[in-house]
This record gives structure tokens, sequence and C-alpha cells, in this order.
């Protein structure tokens, strides 16, 4: 594969395992510091799936139509990274309450569903008309999709086995710093 798609792909799982902290981490600060109901961790969850309802069919539209899906790509990682940091701030800061947790996860949620759809449809581009391997297209294609989608496995599974530790050893807050982070990485190996 190309140096392109190797960002590529190394941006997309880097965001992926970083999503998998604040996944971990919203629900230790929901029930810990905000002493949340079972009806509050619905809402909390809820905030978190209507951006697919809302924004769901419109995401594979834009995917389609976007002129720079790449642009699109760098301020959905903006964006998430700019909500985890202000959750991390919040916390450490004690302003933060239960509807920042809310509107963290309206904003990942609305990130995810328009990130998803952009990653695949945008790869045939990352990919270029020739391949390292001298692969048709449609070979290169699939083996990119394949590899793309084995990386968000896997990161999801490293995510989720590495967010526990760190957010046991260094507080909750710690998770959506890791997010952010993970998103800033994201964007830079993007740009390249």
């Amino acid at each position: 594969m190309t140096r392109d798609f190797r960002a590529y792909w190394s941006a997309e799982v880097t965001s992926v395992f970083g999503s998998m902290f604040t996944l971990t981490a919203i629900g230790i600060v929901a029930v810990e510091t905000f002493d949340a109901t079972p009806g509050q961790i619905g809402l909390i969850t809820a905030a978190a799936t209507v951006p697919v309802i809302l924004f769901g069919l419109a995401s594979g539209a834009l995917a389609d139509r976007a002129r720079r899906p790449r642009r699109l790509l760098v301020a959905c990682d903006a964006a998430g990274g700019l909500a985890a940091l202000a959750v991390a701030v919040g916390l450490w800061s004690g302003r933060a309450t239960l509807w920042w947790l809310v509107a963290l996860s309206f904003v990942l949620g609305t990130v995810a569903t328009v990130v998803s759809p952009v990653y695949f449809t945008h790869l045939s581009s990352v990919l270029g008309a020739g391949t390292a391997t001298g692969e048709d297209r449609t070979t290169a294609l699939v083996r990119g999709r394949a590899r793309l989608q084995s990386g968000q496995y896997g990161a999801r599974i490293g995510g989720r086995a590495a967010a526990g530790p760190v957010i046991a050893l260094l507080g909750a807050a710690s998770g959506f710093l890791v997010d952010a982070v993970s998103y800033l990485v994201s964007l830079v190996l993007l740009l390249l």
C-alpha cells in the first residue's frame, strides 16, 4: 500500500483507539462523579444515537458529494478532539456537569455518523490510480477496505483493553484527554 494509505489507515486506527477511552470514561464519570440515574445514563446513550437517526442518510449523500473529503475528515477530527478536551478540562476544573456528557455524546455521535461513510468513499482516491504492487484498482480497493476495517476492529479491542487500567490509574478525565490527543494525531496524519 502507498504512503498515503498508511497515513490514512493510521489516522483512523488512532482515532478509533482513542474513542474507546471516551466510551469507557463517560459511563464512569456519569455514575461516579455525577451519580447518574439509569434514566440519565439512557439520555447520554441516546444522545450518541440520535445523530445516526437525524443525519445518517444525509451523511451518506455528503460522503458521495464531498469535493474535499479529507478536509471534512480533518474538521470532524478537530470537532471531536475539542469536545473531548473540553470535557477533560471541565472535569479537572470542577465545572463539568452531566449535561456536558450528553453534549459530548451528541457531538461524537455526529462526528462518527459523518466520518464513517467518508472514510470508505474517500478510500479510492487515497489509493490512487496505481498501487505499489501493481494490482488492479478493484483488488486494491477490496484490500484497502479490508485493512481499514481490520485496523478499526483491532483498535477497538486494544482501546477497550487499555482504557480501564489507564482510567483507574490516572482518573476518568484522562480518558477524555487520551481521546482528544488521538483526534489530534489523526488530524495530523490526515494532513500528511
